[in-house]
């Protein structure tokens, strides 16, 4: 050790020496020779922990230098958590990814890349520090993908309009970030500059490299596009809502890690769906615990609820639920959403269910005691309530892109899927397995009744009088029970459209989209009554007023059925 200390003091007194000779020679000022000496030893003690010195590659093997390059970058590389998915799925290609960047030592006061510059790689920033500013309000430009030769024989994805932002100040980085991530999938013009302040250390990864990597996996390939392709589609979003500049630059790793959790490239089978089984197992007497609650009104906090319902319904559990097996978190997130907005309908609990709603637009008192008329008049008792939650998770899961391509070409819908679940593939939701066999029956005429009848397409006005003549036949074939089953189980849907936001409550059911809701809820009470064209068009009637719109002539109704 001693020797090996004196070694390394002898190496750095002849760089300081060799170093002092080329400033002497070049006739350098006192300052700038201070500032140069200190740099270059700063580098010489830097180097060695960055790269592998050429003299010593030689005596070591490709896949010793290979390993060595791994656990020099590694530690960096896998905190981002695409780069950490790839590690794991494909680790060859993470260890070319790995030797592929560059490492740079900084001086202070280094401009890295300046705004208005065509950046073309990634910044991995490790040590020192690194500030980030904008100095005016310019405009850049996200590039098509498809215009990009390195994704060229994917799918194209445009990006082509401007972001516009005010100005902004600076924000110092230390430590671990990636800077300008945009740049791996299409060539793009910073907004910002980045210079150092200190002494820094950083690698690049330049995109044409990145692709050249990630192309020796076909697999690999399709998880990265996907991922670009939803970057590009979040990022679009924040230049729509004029986000700040510097975070179009510097994504937050929760950003990152939102956009990993939507790919859905697990292990699957030669079918397309997911191998691993959930060890999970439904607890009876804590499903009959928190239904038993449920009845009685005595979940009364949000937390309270949020905590017991993935003991109940295990294919909630955030590590080893059927959804996070599958890849599903943003479906879990709505379907818990659904499960508690339905919840707090029935337990008349106003204040949590608008709790996310901003108040000019909150549900009003008498909208959400006509609501709960709605879902007190389909009679639901223990056992249905237990139904219902359970086919709200069973839809959640049948989005699942693995199974939708395990299906037929022609029976590729959400709801084959759930057919599909509930008759061959049951072990996979462990709750479905507890209920009974009337339950069951239930469940699958709910599921028949939505595959000939959408109600969300009818409040859009999309479909005709035909499909209420048909959801006529399909309530005189099952019955009330199966009908208002169906459409509580429709309302709990649409509570959650916006649980990948927020589970607390119901964001989207406000006064106004709960007031087209339940205008067609009540046109569709004259089922038994009316004709399909008259119950049809009297909702549309309905909608147009609601819009403000005449409703007297056809020609009215015809307008108001497209707005």
């Amino acid at each position: 050790a001693i020797a090996d200390l004196q070694r390394a003091n002898m190496e750095a007194t002849d760089t300081r020496r060799k170093l002092s000779q080329v400033l002497r020679a070049a006739n350098a000022d006192a300052d700038l020779a201070s500032r140069i000496m200190r740099f270059g030893m700063h580098v010489f003690r830097r180097k060695a922990s960055h790269s592998l010195q050429s003299e010593m590659r030689g005596l070591l093997s490709t896949a010793l230098v290979g390993e060595l390059t791994l656990s020099q970058r590694s530690p960096y590389l896998s905190e981002h958590p695409l780069l950490n998915t790839i590690k794991g799925l494909y680790p060859n290609v993470y260890l070319s990814i790995c030797e592929a960047c560059i490492p740079h030592i900084y001086a202070e006061a280094d401009m890295i890349f300046q705004e208005g510059t065509v950046v073309e790689c990634l910044y991995i920033t490790i040590q020192g520090e690194f500030v980030l500013e904008t100095k005016n309000g310019a405009h850049a430009w996200l590039s098509d993908m498809n215009c990009d030769s390195r994704w060229s024989h994917m799918n194209p994805l445009s990006t082509s309009s401007p972001i516009s932002q005010p100005i902004l100040d600076s924000i110092t980085l230390t430590g671990l970030n990636f800077v300008c991530e945009m740049s791996l999938f299409a060539p793009t013009v910073s907004k910002c500059q980045m210079r150092t302040n200190t002494f820094a250390d950083a690698l690049t990864l330049n995109a044409d490299q990145f692709a050249a990597c990630v192309a020796r996996s076909p697999r690999c390939v399709v998880k990265v596009y996907r991922y670009g392709a939803e970057l590009v589609r979040e990022l679009n979003r924040k230049q729509a809502l004029h986000e700040d500049v510097i975070d179009m630059e510097l994504l937050p790793f929760s950003f990152m890690r939102s956009i990993c959790d939507k790919l859905d490239d697990r292990e699957h089978d030669d079918h397309g769906v997911i191998r691993r089984e959930s060890s999970a197992t439904s607890d009876v007497d804590k499903t009959s615990e928190i239904l038993e609650r449920i009845c009685q009104g005595t979940l009364v906090e949000h937390d309270d609820l949020a905590d017991q319902l993935p003991q109940a319904f295990v294919e909630l559990q955030v590590h080893d639920g059927t959804y996070d097996l599958m890849n599903l978190h943003t479906e879990r997130k709505r379907s818990t959403a659904a499960i508690m907005s339905i919840i707090w309908l029935l337990n008349d609990r106003h204040d949590l269910f608008t709790e996310p709603q901003l108040e000019q637009d909150k549900m009003s008192l008498e909208l959400w005691r006509d609501m709960r008329r709605f879902v007190m008049r389909a009679d639901l008792g223990k056992k249905t309530i237990q139904a219902m939650l359970v086919f709200l998770i069973i839809r959640g899961i049948s989005k699942a892109p693995s199974l939708l391509r395990a299906m037929d070409r022609d029976h590729r819908t959400p709801e084959d899927v759930s057919f599909m679940l509930m008759t061959k593939m049951a072990h996979k939701i462990p709750s479905f397995e507890l209920l009974g066999e009337e339950e069951c029956k239930l469940i699958g005429q709910a599921v028949e009744i939505h595959m000939s009848f959408n109600f969300a397409q009818m409040l859009q006005g999309e479909n005709v009088p035909y499909h209420i003549a048909v959801l006529q036949n399909l309530v005189k074939k099952h019955g009330t029970r199966a009908y208002m089953f169906h459409m509580v189980t429709c309302l709990a849907v649409m509570c959650g459209l916006q649980g990948a936001k927020t589970t607390s409550g119901s964001m989207f059911m406000d006064q106004v989209n709960g007031s087209t809701i339940m205008a067609g809820i009540h046109a569709l009470e004259w089922l038994e009554q009316a004709s399909a064209p008259g119950i049809y068009w009297g909702y549309i009637g309905e909608r147009a007023a609601l819009l403000g719109m005449p409703f007297l002539e056809v020609e009215h109704l015809v307008l108001a059925r497209l707005a």
